[in-house]
This record gives C-alpha cells, structure tokens and sequence, in this order.
C-alpha cells in the first residue's frame, strides 16, 4: 500500500500513462453508451441519444403555466402559517460581507465547478480582494432586476440512480453544476431562510432542517405500527413515490405560497430574479449539448433547492392534515397522518375505504397548481387488520402496490413483524462490512 501511494504521487501528476489511465478510467465511468426512449424501444447511441435527453429533459423543465387564480384558490382554503415581522425584517436585509465570508468558508472543496470553470477553492484564496465587490454585485441585483447572465448558467451532470434502469433516461439524476458566484448567493440565502424555516414548517417535515432528523420518523412510524397491531381497526402505512419532485415544482405556485406565509419585499424579489430565466445544457461524454430553458423546477445542487422545495410542499401537508375525511391514527388523542423527509411522504391512514380516494382527490388537485405528481404503481403500502374489509371496500383502498412484509423508508426496511427489523436491516449491514474486511485482509499491509 504504501508503495502503490509513492507510485501515484510520483505519477499521477505528469502527463504520463498513469494519468491517461486514470482519466480513461473517469471518462468510462461518466460515459451512458446508449439509451432508449421507452422500456422496450431500440438503443439510441450518438446525436439520436443525445436528441432524446435533450427531449425528455425539455419537456420535464417546461411550465405547465397555471393561473394565480387556481393557485389562490387552493391556498385561500387552507390556513398557511406567516412569518412575524421581525423575521421578514431579517429575510429583506441588505447582503452584508460577513455573509458572504461564511458562506465561502462554508462550501466544501474538491466540487466540480460550474461553466465558468472558477472552483469555490479560488474564492477561498482570494477572499479578502473579492468580498467586497461580491457585497456590492449582490446588492444590486434588485436595481437591475436581473442578474449577470453567468448566473443563470448551470452545465447538468447525470447520475445513475441506484436500483433504477439506466437504459431510460428516467434511470438518472440530473445535478445543476452552478457557477461557484452564483452558489455563494443563494447560500446567504438560504442561510437566511433556514433560520426561518422552523417557524413555518411543520414538525412532520424533517428533510433539510435545523433540529430535525430522518430517524425522527422511523421511529413515529414504528411507534405508529406498534399502536395500530394492539387495535383492531383497519389501518395502511403509505409511501407514496413523487415523480422528478424537485424538477416540477411551478415557480409561479412557489411565488404564492412564499407571498401566502408572508416572505414578500427584497427576499421575495431575489427569488424572483434567481428563477427569472435559467437554462441548462447537459453534459454528454465530456461534451456540452445545446442549452435549453428551465420554466420550472428547483435546480438540485443549489443550496435554496431543498428549503424552497419544503416551501412549495408544506401546502399539500396542510391539505392533508386540515381534511377531516381522510383519517390519520389516533394516539392519546393526537391524530398522526404524515410524516416527510422532502419529497419522501409516509402515511398512517385508517378508515381506509374514505381516506384513500379522499388523499387521491387532494394530490391531483394540488398537482395541477405546483406540479407535483405520484407514482401510483411505485407507490406501496401496508395494511393492517385488512380482513375486516369487505372485496369492494378494498378494492377502493389499495391503489398501490400491495407489500405483506416491509416497505421501505429512508433506506430502512420497516416491517410488520418486529422480530424481522433486526434481519432486514442489520444483517444486511454486517454481511457487507464482513466481505469488506475480507478484501481488506488480501492486502498484505
């Protein structure tokens, strides 16, 4: 080992073998050797797959253009929380050179860079000359009502999603490589917004928020689970699967709800000019295609994504928990429905036969407004108790794909049977740190 770390330090530098080898090795790794439009239709290789991403992502970034009239009226039926004065006050602020410093010391080293090709790392080296043009470029942003058209610029990556196929475009995961300048705002940003966050999100969303762990949920939902097998009433555990949830999200629907929870003046007006006109152009075997517009979607890899995201859902949770036909599980009292990591939504629903096509009702309508859409047949669910349901009563209530054992959540396997936690998810863990210690004891070090 430690003559193969001499052996690359010496090497890998130069333009030598070893790098060519390296860089082939990078190079073969990021390469998509063809693609199909649908499941069984003929691999695509050369400009027909490059043409068909360019078409599936074209059509994913293009607005549905809903009215402010249907976004109002959905939000003016439910009771949206608003942030107090003194928070709004915060959020409107001019951007200060202190944020910018910590926003720069905050963002990790070693990431691939936006089009310009200016790493973080350059802005870390020359801090103390930049920090305050950058003070004075952000401020006036509002003034001109755009921004410097590198910032709307983003080179997208994609990457296999695990257990997904890869011979569709669905099997990847676009990540927007952003200009480092551009990252460096709407880190201030979302500095800010985090810090409000709390206050206007629910405890039942805990994806991207100060204090709030996924592992929260796992243990409501077992704890749920628990109550629900001492009773006798029917009950379901749903994990609904969002499709491209990030990618659909309306920025005009995002714009009513953060006016609806009280985030207006400057705040507001950076958001608006951040997703005024953004493009994109994918990277495909090292090269770039042509750019196309994005007319929706919170950019993965901006670091507002996530906190917008949580923004532009927390409505479609409200819905839910406000409507008193779909029935969550009562414990002491207390009604449990949801539980939200971003876009991974798990439910506890009884009196099945009413809640289902009742929650069906709430997305669809809701989807039309923000984009939001679910896969019915990758979703699952679990139920409980089902035998006291009659065939046409379950019939009604099993739109998804039925799991008799577990479903899985954030990773973690759930299952009916308490005694299975332990196979299902720790066994697994040790079987794989047991094969690794295994190739590591073939090095002889």
């Amino acid at each position: 080992m430690r003559y193969t770390k001499a052996y690359y330090y010496e090497k890998a530098n130069k333009a030598d073998k070893v790098l060519a080898w390296m860089i082939k090795k990078k190079r073969q790794k990021a390469t998509i050797p063809f693609i199909r439009a649908t499941k069984d239709s003929e691999m695509l290789t050369g400009k027909a797959k490059e043409q068909c991403f360019l078409e599936y992502y074209k059509k994913i970034y293009t607005t549905m253009a809903p009215t402010t009239e249907s976004i109002k009226e959905f939000l003016n039926n439910i009771k949206i929380p608003k942030i107090t004065k003194v928070q709004a006050e915060y959020l409107n602020k001019a951007i200060e050179p202190e944020e910018i410093k910590e926003a720069i010391k905050q963002m990790p080293n070693n990431k691939t860079a936006g089009p310009d090709g200016f790493p973080v790392e350059f802005y870390k080296t020359f801090l103390v000359s930049l920090n305050p043009l950058l003070a004075r470029v952000y401020n006036s942003f509002l003034k001109q009502q755009t921004l410097p058209q590198s910032f709307y610029e983003a080179n997208i990556m994609l990457c296999p999603k695990s257990g997904k196929n890869t011979e569709i475009c669905s099997g990847y995961r676009p990540i927007s490589l952003i200009n480092t300048d551009a990252k460096i705002f709407t880190k201030i940003l979302a500095t800010r917004l985090m810090k409000i966050i709390p206050d206007i999100i629910d405890s039942d969303q805990t994806g991207f928020i100060p204090k709030r762990l996924g592992i929260d949920n796992i243990r409501k939902i077992i704890d749920i689970i628990s109550h629900i097998k001492s009773t006798n009433d029917p009950a379901a555990i749903i994990s609904l699967d969002a499709e491209k949830a990030f990618d659909l999200v309306e920025v005009k629907y995002l714009r009513e709800v953060m006016k609806a929870m009280g985030i207006e003046g400057q705040f507001l007006q950076w958001i608006e000019v951040i997703y005024k006109s953004p493009r994109a152009r994918l990277i495909m075997a090292g090269q770039t295609t042509e750019e196309f517009p994005l007319t929706r979607g919170t950019r993965q890899g901006c670091p507002l994504s996530p906190l917008l995201f949580n923004i532009a859902l927390e409505p479609l949770a409200i819905a839910i928990r406000a409507q008193h036909q779909i029935a969550g599980i009562k414990i002491q009292g207390k009604e449990f429905k949801l539980a939200l990591y971003a876009d991974d939504m798990l439910l506890s629903l009884r009196e099945l036969p009413s809640s289902i096509p009742k929650l069906l009702d709430i997305i669809q309508q809701f989807g039309k407004i923000s984009g939001y859409r679910i896969n019915i047949d990758k979703s699952q669910m679990m139920l409980f108790n089902d035998e006291k349901l009659t065939v046409q009563e379950k019939l009604i209530a099993t739109p998804f794909k039925i799991q008799n054992e577990h479903i899985k959540y954030l990773g973690i396997n759930i299952p009916k049977k308490w005694r299975e936690l332990y196979k299902l998810n720790f066994l697994p863990l040790l079987e794989e740190i047991k094969a690794r210690e295994e190739e590591w004891y073939k090095l002889r070090v």
